[in-house]
């Protein structure tokens, strides 16, 4: 079986991407799109109203996330230039400003919903009812826990199974809101504050779902399933020219990664591409080393409490200003 499949994988792999279609896309995440929100995950209306003009004049093809993550994870062809759009938290702006902006143009769109503040009403957030209407305009709905607790780590006092009971309740708990609310099943899971460890990636794997995070990077068939980027616009990453970046880049082709104390290991499938450059969270350049034909080796700057990441780019040779991108996190204690 497992030779049946490595022959099959090979096979796929030789094959040329026919004409008009590509092999990865790009998922964009929003937060609110409001004038009054936080800037840090808040983009205008005007401002998303340009993204979608770009996506629009520019050749971009809008397709639905799910679509775009059965595809293009199992090496099939997508649509060439392919992007999806997604939003976090179920925010009453993306249903008064987003939603009809997307719908006026049929494109598909998908709501991480949250669905406690649902049941409470709590203000600034939309309610059942209108994340029904959502589906009625084109979207989708996928899960991002019941609270919106942070999940990633374990609380002061909380030992490992205490740990994992809360967390699979929140999971669970929201799985269990949206069908009985929306009468819908989901198949992706986005992480709360985009942070994960092997064990969170692992309930979510178990659950049948594909795992959404927040660093940056295009989709492909060497896509983690559940560690999936999304290139998250906000004011000072949301002007158009980070978009323009964002949905150029193709994803740099990474089969394995392996960090120790001092420095990450990248292991690429492709050996044409001759170099990469590496980059910390504060946009400082970090050393890269080329070990042999496809592996890098990249020095980490010291681990800091909380969220780290380094991004790892390289020119496609293709046309100016597009890269291969390839974004690693990690927690520190």
């Amino acid at each position: 079986m497992m030779l049946r499949l490595l022959v099959f994988l090979l096979a796929l792999s030789a094959f040329p991407v026919a004409p008009g279609a590509s092999d990865h896309g790009v998922i964009l995440l929003y937060h609110h799109v409001s004038e009054s929100t936080p800037p840090s995950t808040s983009v205008t209306p005007d401002r998303f109203r340009q993204h979608l003009d770009y996506l629009a004049d520019n050749g971009f093809n809008v397709i639905a996330l799910n679509e775009l993550l059965s595809r293009g994870l199992s090496g099939q062809p997508l649509p060439e230039n392919a992007v999806a759009i997604t939003f976090d938290d179920a925010y009453l702006s993306v249903y008064t400003e987003a939603a009809p902006m997307l719908a006026s143009r049929g494109w598909p769109f998908t709501l991480f919903l949250a669905s406690q503040p649902l049941d409470d009403e709590v203000q600034g957030y939309m309610s059942w009812r209108q994340a029904q209407q959502l589906l009625e305009m084109g979207g989708d709905i996928g899960s991002h826990s019941h609270s919106h607790d942070y999940l990633a780590r374990r609380r002061d006092g909380e030992n490992d199974g205490q740990w994992r009971h809360r967390v699979e309740t929140e999971i669970d708990q929201n799985l269990q809101r949206i069908a009985a609310e929306l009468k819908v099943e989901v198949s992706a899971f986005a992480y709360p504050f985009g942070e994960y460890t092997q064990a969170l990636k692992s309930m979510v794997e178990r659950r049948g779902l594909y795992g959404v995070a927040q660093q940056s990077g295009a989709v492909g068939r060497h896509t983690n399933p559940q560690q999936i980027p999304r290139f998250p616009m906000a004011t000072g990453h949301g002007d158009v020219d980070r978009l323009k970046l964002a949905v150029n880049s193709q994803p740099l082709p990474v089969v394995a990664e392996h960090r120790d104390k001092t420095s990450l290991m990248l292991e690429l499938v492709d050996p044409g591409i001759p170099s990469i450059s590496c980059f910390s969270a504060a946009g400082e350049s970090i050393a890269v080393t080329k070990d042999n034909e496809t592996r890098y080796r990249v020095e980490l700057p010291a681990t800091e409490a909380g969220r780290n990441r380094v991004n790892c780019t390289a020119p496609t040779g293709t046309n100016a200003g597009e890269f291969y991108w390839h974004s690693y996190l990690w927690l520190g204690d």
